[in-house]
């Protein structure tokens, strides 16, 4: 401690300096998840002009622009969630972020093909699979439901995981852990009903 100054300055200089790292990280963490959805959209534009891709190449294109990570990661702000990065990068936080983006994804494929076959822009799961199985529309679709319900199975394996992880932590975290993963339901659900 400095000559003259008290224990109390101290502390909330720490306090301070704390409290800027967090804002920095929650900044960066938002800016990583925008800078990646933009990448994704001009990589997505160049990458459906060159034609059909297979399921992997097409899911790992919409993982990028379905725009349900920064939803999720302004989360933060919008309900002042105070989690350390230990807890945003924990595996089973990424696996709900995943399993949020995969169901939301296949559910708009499912429910615009409609539109986009009336508006001669298709970017479906469903042509993907009909083009490289061979199958009907009708088996496509049926097969992006049970991917959508697989999907929405892992989210809550990994809400588990993650409950079960952090139960001794304080009540404010589990709370906090709680509202992310509400947050987190909320957008799966949202998009789901945009779409």
């Amino acid at each position: 401690m400095q000559k003259g100054q008290s224990r109390g300055t101290s502390i909330q200089s720490m306090l301070d300096s704390y409290k800027l790292t967090r804002i920095a990280e929650a900044r960066d963490r938002f800016a990583e998840t925008i800078y990646d959805f933009i990448r994704g959209v001009k990589t997505s534009q160049a990458t459906w002009a060159q034609g059909m891709s297979t399921l992997e190449e097409y899911t790992a294109r919409r993982l990028r622009t379905v725009g349900t990570n920064p939803c999720i990661a302004v989360m933060q702000w919008a309900y002042n969630l105070v989690l350390p990065p230990s807890i945003w990068n924990h595996e089973a936080v990424v696996a709900i972020t995943r399993e949020v983006a995969i169901s939301d994804f296949l559910w708009n494929d499912i429910v615009s093909l409609r539109k986009e076959i009336d508006d001669g822009d298709i970017d479906s799961a469903i042509p993907v699979m009909v083009w490289n199985e061979g199958c009907s529309a009708q088996v496509a679709v049926d097969r992006c439901v049970k991917m959508v319900e697989e999907s929405w199975a892992r989210l809550l394996e990994a809400e588990t995981r993650l409950v079960k992880a952090y139960a001794q932590e304080s009540e404010q975290t589990r709370r906090d852990i709680e509202t992310l993963v509400g947050g987190c339901k909320d957008v799966l659900v949202g998009h789901m009903v945009y779409s």
